[in-house]
Order: C-alpha cells, then structure tokens, then sequence
C-alpha cells in the first residue's frame, strides 16, 4: 500500500489526435473513481496510493480526457478498469511445477511426476503445489498470498525454452517480486531458456528480467557431453551436493551432468551459493568453480536461481 524501490504505483500510459486534424492535443486530466482531475502535458503517470480513494484493494475506475489548443475538452475520453491486490504473505511456500517427466532424464528411467513431487514437498513441508501444465499461470490474486514463489523446471529443454521465459508469466511474477515476494528459480538449462535462441556464451541487457531482476549480467553453458559431478556449496552456509549418477548412467551423461548453465559476471547485492564441481582429470578446467547457483539480495524482493 506504499511506493517502493520497484513499485511507483498504478502506471497510466495514454495519448490522443484531434479528429479534425485542425488542432493540437496539448493536456491531458487523469481522475481515479470519478474523483478530481489532474491535469499535465505528459502523456504518462505513476498514480500513487495515496491518490486512489478508498480502500487500495478492489476495483477502480481509471479515466483519461484531453483539451487541445482551442480549449476544446473531449470530457468523453477513455477509462480502463483495474483490480489492484495487497499481498497478504500470509502463507509459506507455492510450488509451481513446470518439470516435464515426458521429457529426459525422466523419461528415460520412468520417473513419474509423483516422485519429482514428493522431492520438492520434502524440501518444502506443507507447500503449496500448482502442477504449471494442468493449470497455467497461477493468477497475481493466488499469488499474492505466499511469501515465496519456487518455480522448477527440472527436465532439459530440447526442441523450445520452459514456460517460465514467456512474456506473459515474467510480467506476473515481476509483478509479485516489485511489491515484496520472494522468488527461487531452478531447472536444467533455465537461465538458457530466456535466450533459447541465441549462442552461448550470452550478455543479458538491461531491460531483461534475468538481468534487471536476478543481477546476472553473462551466462554460458557446458557441453552436451557429462562433466558435471557435483557443486561446492557455500562455506559455512551450504553443504557440498553431488550427481546422482545412477540415474544418468547413459550417453551423453556417462554419470555427470551436461548443459548446465554458468554465471560468469554478476551485478552487485549478489552471492554465489554454488559453484560447479567437475572431476579433477577434466579437460573443462574453466567450467570449475563457476556460479551454479546464486542469490540477489534486493531492497524490496530477495531471488535465487
């Protein structure tokens, strides 16, 4: 219910021509549930809560006019109806599934969705699960309740990037993060899948969500072949993890994982939490002690990939 460092309020955007063709449009009035007018000549606003009657929660009216150089007022103009939340944070954890065990490594060895389930509501106790492929993008209201959002996509991308890369769910999780949640991110080629098309080693520009909001600024990835044994956890914060490689006994794995993404330069306010393990004869001596895993610490939003 307050401006942040992320959120500046409910952003109008508009413009408009005179129909005569005669005259020139040279103020705009915005009002909020038919309230004062607010006239500027910039075609852009933040509205902040303190300019929205009412309650900040629910529905409001937002309309727009506009006057041209004769003094003509179009008082028609044009609104839009907009729903604004409140998070609550009053529950832990959602869980949103976007793993594809229709795809490899799990379809290789009959991992049914069951047991990539059960791994993750060990981690999380009480969770909240949403399963991505029967439901979609769970909607801002959803949520709007948790403190923290975990998104895996734990199958590898071969033929189009994972879901989470879209467009349309970046702008509902950034949504979520700008008014305060929490965002853990993971998934076999996940950084990969927000530039699924271009040549790695990649620079994210700003503007980018993996950029603006995770602080990565360059990823790379390694090669098709297995090479991945563990990940060195952070000193006196996490333990070290190794491959399971049993379950990735077969070509091109030989036992290690491969194409995993690397960060190689990251933006301030971040910690490396894991570090890319790889067996000591291995010829890819500069995939070691790469970030695997890394954490932003923000001002209004924490996330980890």
């Amino acid at each position: 219910d307050q401006v942040t460092d992320w959120w500046n309020g409910v952003q109008l955007i508009f413009n408009a021509t005179d129909p005569t063709g005669r005259g020139e449009i040279v103020q705009y009035a915005w009002n909020v549930d038919d309230g004062p007018w607010h006239w500027q000549k910039d075609t852009s606003v933040y509205v902040t809560p303190d300019q929205i009657p009412g309650s900040l929660s629910g529905k409001h009216k937002f309309k727009v006019i506009s006057r041209n150089n004769t003094n003509l007022v179009d008082w028609v103009g044009d609104s839009v109806q907009v729903t604004l939340i409140i998070p609550s944070f009053s529950k832990n954890v959602i869980i949103i599934d976007e793993t594809d065990e229709f795809n490899n490594p799990f379809l290789t060895w009959g991992l049914a969705d069951s047991v990539v389930d059960r791994f993750y509501s060990d981690v999380f106790p009480g969770a909240t699960e949403w399963d991505f492929k029967t439901k979609g993008m769970p909607p801002r209201e959803v949520l709007a309740d948790y403190k923290l959002i975990l998104w895996h996509a734990d199958d590898v991308p071969t033929s189009r990037p994972h879901k989470i890369s879209e467009a349309a769910n970046i702008q509902v999780f950034t949504d979520y993060l700008k008014v305060g949640g929490k965002f853990l991110m993971s998934g076999w080629r996940i950084l990969k899948s927000f530039a699924y098309y271009n040549n790695f080693p990649f620079a994210f520009t700003p503007g980018t969500f993996v950029y603006d909001y995770l602080h990565i600024r360059t990823v790379t990835e390694t090669d098709i072949l297995g090479d991945m044994t563990g990940a060195k956890g952070k000193t006196g914060s996490f333990t070290s993890i190794e491959v399971d490689s049993a379950r990735l006994a077969n070509f091109p794995y030989d036992g290690k994982l491969s194409q995993v993404n690397l960060i190689t330069t990251m933006a301030g306010f971040t910690d490396v939490l894991y570090s890319y393990e790889n067996s000591p004869t291995s010829p890819n001596v500069t995939y070691r002690g790469r970030a695997v895993a890394l954490r932003y610490y923000g001002t209004v939003y924490d996330a980890v990939v």
